[in-house]
């Protein structure tokens, strides 16, 4: 396993828990063709400026049969529907996309990569609603104000509402996770 990461301290902290991990963006790393049988996306495809090159160079290093798996915020969720302008997934000026599933299986496709499964999930709604919701009531970086018990159980609530709504409606779940192979 290897990593690739953009800042020098969290590069220098995996290294010195013995991690091979490189710092730059994943063009820069420079890897040889057909290196990888997995390449994980964990919210990462939301941050670079350039997401159908960044497929494309994922297209480029996986394996014949390789798998791309991209987990990133659905710009389509109940979350973004209830929250507005104070979602999380938005997370302005950080997220410089922000995809439904249609617009990231298209990219994908235009990379040169196959789709073989696509969801969103509520994994992450209760999370979500207790910084948004925060971020909307005190205007300020809810990642640093704890949240009440009214607000966890909001939260709650608001998670098992969107599992609900994902028994009809596929793209309500507040991440999308999308599997792509070469």
């Amino acid at each position: 396993a290897e990593g690739v990461e953009t800042d020098p301290a969290v590069v220098a902290q995996c290294r010195a828990r013995g991690l091979t991990v490189t710092e730059g963006n994943l063009e820069s790393a420079a890897f040889p063709s057909d290196t990888f049988d997995a390449i994980a996306l964990k919210h990462v495809i939301e941050h670079v400026p350039n997401p159908g090159g960044l497929l494309k160079e994922c297209r480029r290093i996986l394996k014949p049969g390789g798998r791309v798996v991209i987990l990133t915020p659905n710009l389509v969720s109940a979350g973004h529907r209830a929250l507005a302008a104070h979602w999380l997934g938005l997370e302005v000026p950080r997220h410089l996309v922000v995809f439904n599933r249609g617009a990231l299986v298209g990219l994908a496709n235009r990379a040169g990569l196959r789709l073989l499964e696509a969801r969103s999930s509520s994994r992450p709604s209760s999370f979500i609603w207790v910084i948004s919701d925060t971020l909307r009531r005190q205007d300020q970086n809810a990642y640093f104000v704890p949240a009440s018990k009214m607000v966890r159980l909001r939260a709650a609530l608001f998670a098992a509402g969107v599992w609900l709504r994902l028994l009809w409606n596929a793209d309500a779940g507040d991440e999308l996770m999308v599997v792509l192979t070469k």
